[in-house]
């Protein structure tokens, strides 16, 4: 009974957590719309393009799970991609959107009567900051960031001799960090690049027993600068 009342507790506490680094994260998005990014990096206007990297899983450890009948293949780094919209919000910011997608696992059934799949989406709203401003390094623009990410993941999954399907899903609002350098290289083309940490927890046994997916992610991409955009000046 007491240890349901902390991990009540303890749930609790994390949601409360959640929930102000998400409206902190609001309120200084907020503050930023309307200020003049003309003299900020690319010249205050919105970017838009994809990355490609690597994941590398921080969170539980799946590459020892054994489950009689299935071959799920686990690994502590995976493959990941994303696309991301930037706009401009001053000199120093911008508000960035990203939609990614990571496979953490393929599974097949002893026969290969099962197959399927457990995937990650993390969709971020983030806030870049510029330190430089439109200075930058010669032609490199680092940022940090940080924002709210909701993490989906998803199991998909068929049994051909039966027809039935094994998927389910879960979420988690949670929080993102990283950093990373903008380079361009034309009048609207960027070189992007990004380092990023996902903190994810589904909770208990949601997916072959594993409760925390977070991980962090190294991608790098091209990004298109579109013209006629940004924050304009008052």
């Amino acid at each position: 009974m007491k240890n349901d009342k902390k991990s009540s507790l303890k749930n609790g506490q994390e949601s409360q957590f959640r929930f102000r680094v998400v409206f902190a994260f609001a309120v200084v998005l907020g503050a930023c719309f309307g200020t003049n990014a003309t003299a900020g990096p690319f010249g205050g206007k919105d970017m838009m393009g994809g990355r490609v990297g690597v994941w590398v899983n921080t969170g539980d450890d799946g590459t020892a799970i054994s489950i009689t009948g299935l071959d799920q293949k686990v690994s502590s780094a995976n493959l990941y991609g994303e696309l991301h919209y930037s706009h401009a919000l001053s000199n120093f910011f911008r508000a960035d959107v990203g939609l990614g997608v990571s496979n953490r696992s393929d599974i097949t059934a002893t026969g290969n009567s099962f197959t399927g799949q457990i995937n990650i989406y993390p969709i971020q709203v983030a806030l870049r900051v510029y330190p430089l401003g439109g200075f930058g390094l010669g032609k490199l623009y680092p940022y940090i960031l940080g924002g709210a990410g909701l993490y989906i993941g998803s199991q998909t999954g068929s049994s051909f001799r039966s027809f039935t399907s094994a998927s389910k899903t879960a979420t988690d609002l949670n929080y993102v960090i990283g950093a990373g350098i903008d380079i361009p290289v034309a009048e609207t083309i960027a070189i992007s690049t990004a380092a990023k940490f996902y903190k994810i927890d589904f909770g208990s046994g949601k997916f072959l027993g594993l409760q925390d997916y977070s991980g962090y992610s190294i991608t790098a991409g091209v990004s298109y600068i579109i013209p006629g955009t940004g924050a304009k000046k008052k």
